[in-house]
């Protein structure tokens, strides 16, 4: 697996969901999400591989390219992607788990939310619904990032110290951005062009990571300067040698059947996954009890072909924890077995870098306090 390192020069700007369009007003915020899609980041690093292989970037790479870079936003060749991720400092770091607490008052001031009994509950869950319980006072942790030692601990089931979270504002900041488009055949200030966007500046040490499988031996690796996002914003590349595989309880999860999932890219998972009505095949049948998360993201991107949007969809976001279960226990270590030393990822759209997680310990619900 190569891995590469993906540093700013300036500022980045990532579309989000935000309607945007020349029929809206004129001085509408145009949204900016951050980390990136796997989508944005993908093809990022595909249209780098390509230009580092002789591409010159104004028309479809030549076609000798699809088998090991794909054709079009669908086909991704031989490539297989994971991330993208954030660094500092060549730390990899990780989002919080939503099952993670805090509370300013009482001890312990870090905790576990723990799955509860059964209750009854209107989504038609069968015989009743598993919500996750907390100690009193206590409220999810947003908005930070985990060291990449203690997330380990964390799938051990051991709460890190507050030291081990860094806030948002420690990696990264926005900045509002106003422009005004132009006419390129007058050169002047079109009517009703004036806009605003939300770059992000980061702070000093912090990049993005992306690591893929694929790439043929004698593929130059890039290096350099190149376009990255929305803008055509600058990104110097890299090749990365830091530690990217994280270790897991395997052992402890296979035995007890019992495991917490955490998101740690985007998930595209079903509905019916989701409540626990289907199976997860890519860990041995194993089915949703709980879950702590957020609301969806909505991720769309676009399609440089066609030159039109790709459909915006909903994801699981990053750090959302489900509490899985799996009674072939035989299936579900096989399926960690061949994932190996890589990240493991479940659902769709794995291949582009969705769905990367981490299993963990599944800590035994008692009464909290």
């Amino acid at each position: 697996m190569k891995a590469f390192y993906i540093e700013p020069a300036d500022t980045w700007f990532f579309r989000d969901g935000t309607p945007y369009s020349i029929e809206t007003g004129s001085q509408l915020d145009v949204g900016g999400s951050f980390p990136p899609s796997p989508p944005s980041v993908a093809g990022a690093l595909r249209a780098t591989l390509a230009t580092a292989r002789g591409w010159d970037g104004s028309k479809r790479w030549p076609t000798e390219f699809n088998d090991t870079l794909g054709n079009g936003p669908h086909d991704l060749g031989r490539l297989r992607l994971q991330g993208p991720f954030v660094v500092q400092k060549n730390e990899l770091l990780l989002p919080v788990p939503r099952h993670l607490w805090h509370r300013i008052e009482g001890e312990p001031e870090l905790g576990f939310s723990r799955v509860g009994s059964g209750v009854a509950c209107d989504l038609d869950c069968g015989p009743g619904a598993f919500l996750p319980i907390a100690v009193d006072g206590a409220k999810p942790l947003t908005r930070k990032w985990v060291r990449h030692a203690a997330f380990e601990k964390i799938l051990e089931g051991i709460a890190p110290h507050r030291d081990d979270l860094i806030p948002e504002d420690k990696l990264w900041s926005e900045e509002p951005r106003t422009g005004i488009q132009r006419n390129p055949t007058t050169r002047t200030a079109s009517e009703g062009g004036l806009y605003s966007s939300r770059h992000f500046r980061l702070q000093e040490g912090t990049a993005l990571l992306m690591a893929t499988t694929g790439l043929p031996p004698e593929w130059p690796l890039p290096s350099g300067a190149h376009p990255f996002g929305g803008e055509s914003r600058l990104a110097y590349w890299q090749q990365w040698s830091g530690d990217l595989a994280l270790k897991m309880p395997v052992n402890r999860i296979c035995e007890d059947g019992r495991f917490i999932l955490i998101a740690l890219t985007p998930l595209d998972l079903s509905l019916q996954a989701c409540l626990g009505r289907t199976p997860l095949t890519d860990l041995g049948g194993a089915l949703v009890k709980s879950a702590c998360m957020d609301r969806p993201i909505r991720i769309g991107g676009w399609d440089s072909l066609s030159r039109q949007p790709r459909a915006m969809r909903s994801y699981v976001p990053p750090g959302t924890v489900f509490f899985c279960e799996c009674r072939d226990k035989a299936a579900l270590r096989s399926a960690i077995d061949q994932v190996g030393d890589r990240i493991p990822a479940v659902g769709g759209g794995t291949e582009a870098g969705f769905g990367c997680v981490a299993l963990g310990t599944w800590i035994e619900s008692k009464e909290p306090g």
